[in-house]
Parts: structure tokens; C-alpha cells; sequence
């Protein structure tokens, strides 16, 4: 089976919950937290953060290979890279490219 149809089988939904908590947990405890418990910089939020990672694998500038490893761990590592590169996609307006509504959509709910 190749990237794409291993992409369209995913539950995105559960996908992006899960992403969303963990990109959460980790931009916790980070030095540029704002006072805020959840927003980050300029107002973005930690599933703004998870679908720009999800948005990166499916358009395919992160390429996953299924047979090295699980879509979900390989998603986390992006959240991770996201987040260390977090002042420059500030300056260069890079994360800003994804629309605010696809992050909001897997907020996790509760």
C-alpha cells in the first residue's frame, strides 16, 4: 500500500485529538510561553500547532514512510520540530499559511 491510500485510511479525528493533547503537553514548557495556559505566541493555540504538522504530511513537505514507523509518532516528532523552530516560523510568517479554522476543528473537546 503506498503514502496516499495509508493517508486516506487515518481517523483524522482521533488523530488530530491526540495531536493536538500532545502538542499541548509539550508547548507547556516552553521558555516563549505566553502567561497564557494555552496560547502561544501571536495568539495561536497547541492544535494550531498539530495541524500544521498534519497539514505538512499530507501535502506531502514532511514525508512519512509507513514502513519505518506508525503516522503518529512520526506526527509527534513534526510537533516537535514545529515547536523548536517556533521564533523563526513566527518571523517568516510560514505557519501563518495554514488556515485558523482547520486547527480549530480538532481541538479536543470537554
Amino acid at each position: 500500500m503506498d503514502v496516499v491510500e495509508e493517508l486516506l485510511r487515518v481517523d483524522w479525528g482521533d488523530t488530530g485529538m491526540k495531536l493536538a493533547a500532545y502538542a499541548a503537553f509539550r508547548s507547556r514548557n516552553l521558555y516563549w510561553r505566553t502567561g497564557s495556559d494555552v496560547a502561544l505566541a501571536k495568539g495561536l493555540m497547541p492544535e494550531d500547532i498539530a495541524a500544521r504538522a498534519i497539514v505538512s504530511v499530507i501535502g506531502g513537505e514532511r514525508k512519512w514512510e509507513p514502513e519505518r514507523g506508525p503516522l503518529l509518532p512520526f506526527l509527534k516528532r513534526v510537533v516537535d520540530s514545529l515547536l523548536i523552530t517556533w521564533p523563526c516560523l513566527l518571523t517568516t510568517g510560514e505557519l501563518f499559511a495554514l488556515p485558523r479554522t482547520i486547527g480549530r476543528s480538532m481541538a479536543p473537546s470537554g
